[in-house]
């Protein structure tokens, strides 16, 4: 416990770090991270004997890079951002999937629709969510919108680990995660609603632009929910793999997938719900 402890610690000062060091560094960051993603996905999936074709998850990974360069605004990387601008990026996505289909026809044998179809899993769903993340905090005042992803993350976690250790009875889905709970499950979506009302209403409103107390509580209680859709969508795939991890680069967390599931899945529901209140 106490290694977990001080490693969170250490992760939590790295992510702020991150997040105010401005657009180009979150960004390179998180397109580390998500490579970083893809292959623990992909040697879960090969512990389990299939296949990934691995050249076209990292592609996807490129894709996220590219993409985000668009946003950049310090001028030197200007250049860089010129470059990116004659590559379209939904080509290079549709070449990610081409490269998938060439190993399929032309490896006869070696690689099977099963292998292509983890590929795709693996790919495109960890790429996808880390590229919310990304489009996130390239919103206006995207510093603060970010938090309420990963605030909203270990808070529905934290709490419901917490409550439900406490005063759990009911199992939740006993079959995927035996550990819990109806009511660390309600105990941490209402966390989650609480630590966006504040945040929202002592932080965000302040330093960013305000929103009405009932917009961050309806943010919160949704994201509560996907938050932990996040978190037992992991075990479902960790269960099927057999393996209790998905890595151990985090000490006494796991790997990057394991910390990062709950928050990349509640991204673009972030992501969506901050630009309609941006508009509103």
């Amino acid at each position: 416990m106490k290694r977990r402890v001080i490693s969170g610690i250490f992760v939590a000062a790295a992510i702020c770090l991150i997040i105010f060091s401005g657009k180009e560094i979150f960004d390179v960051a998180c397109s580390l991270l998500c490579a970083m993603a893809v292959y623990e996905m992909f040697e879960a999936f090969r512990k389990k004997g299939f296949k990934p074709i691995r050249i076209a998850g990292y592609i996807a990974c490129l894709c996220i890079f590219l993409g985000s360069v668009e946003y950049w605004d310090r001028r030197l990387w200007k250049w860089l951002h010129d470059i990116i601008l004659f590559i379209d990026i939904r080509l290079l996505l549709y070449v990610s999937l081409l490269v998938m289909f060439g190993f399929l026809i032309f490896k006869t044998g070696k690689y099977t629709v099963a292998d292509l179809s983890v590929t795709i899993l693996g790919a495109f769903y960890v790429c996808f969510l880390f590229w919310y993340l990304i489009m996130t905090r390239n919103l206006r005042s995207g510093e603060y919108a970010v938090w309420f992803i990963f605030l909203g993350a270990v808070a529905t976690d934290t709490f419901a680990y917490l409550i439900g250790r406490a005063f759990g009875r009911t199992k939740l889905i006993p079959q995927i995660s035996p550990n819990k709970t109806v009511e660390g499950a309600i105990g941490g979506a209402l966390a989650c609603v609480a630590v966006f009302i504040l945040f929202g209403t002592l932080v965000f409103d302040k330093y960013a632009y305000p929103n009405p107390m009932w917009q961050y509580a309806a943010m919160g209680a949704a994201c509560g929910v996907v938050t932990q859709i996040g978190d037992l969508a992991a075990s479902c795939i960790k269960r099927y793999c057999g393996i209790k991890d998905f890595g151990k680069i985090i000490p006494g967390h796991g790997g990057i997938l394991d910390r990062m599931d709950s928050a990349i899945l509640v991204s673009p529901l972030v992501f969506m719900i901050m630009t309609v209140m941006d508009k509103v």
